[in-house]
């Protein structure tokens, strides 16, 4: 009853509600033949009520995922080209050194070639020409957002070459969102 008052007021008053979001980002590395953008899904963040009363701080919400998904985007340069992707060749590397392998994919999705479906096993390379979506499901838990890690993708093939791409290093950052009450 006490928690519900103490909730309950600050919000009948004019106030601010803000969200403190964690996340990663990467340092991308330029990559030939492709455009390349990699988004870890392992944000989290927890709420503060700042107004005319003293602010409620709340600590952030932990993650009760049992998989890390991450979704790795492949624009073309010259989409004549065939492209593939093999998620078999893709490797988490978190900061204390532990290996994951991709255990499910979802993809591509965009343009005309989408395979939307559950994730799946990766068994073989997945062809595509435009840009392409592609959903990596490792089963760890999402990497805490101030914890660095690493993303060796060595499953991007031209053709039937491997497009040398270095690690893909993440790092912890956090940004505010603001609600007016």
């Amino acid at each position: 009853m006490r928690i519900a008052l103490l909730i309950a007021i600050p919000l009948l008053v004019q106030g601010c509600l803000l969200n403190r979001i964690e996340f990663s980002q990467a340092r991308l590395p330029a990559v030939a033949d492709v455009s390349l953008e990699v988004i870890p899904y392992n944000a989290s963040g927890g709420p503060a009520f700042f107004g005319p009363v003293p602010p409620l701080i709340f600590p952030p919400l932990p993650s009760l995922s049992r998989s890390f998904r991450v979704e790795v985007r492949v624009r073309p340069r010259d989409p004549t080209q065939g492209f593939a992707f093999d998620a078999r060749r893709v490797t988490l590397r978190t900061g204390s050194g532990r290996l994951f392998s991709v255990r499910r994919v979802l993809g591509p999705i965009g343009g005309v070639e989408t395979h939307l479906g559950s994730l799946r096993t990766p068994t073989e390379p997945i062809p595509f020409t435009e840009t392409a979506c592609f959903f990596v499901e490792f089963d760890v838990k999402p990497v805490p957002p101030p914890e660095q890690f690493a993303l060796v993708i060595d499953g991007l093939l031209k053709g039937d070459q491997p497009i040398m791409i270095p690690p893909i290093y993440f790092e912890g950052a956090s940004s505010w969102e603001r609600e007016v009450l």
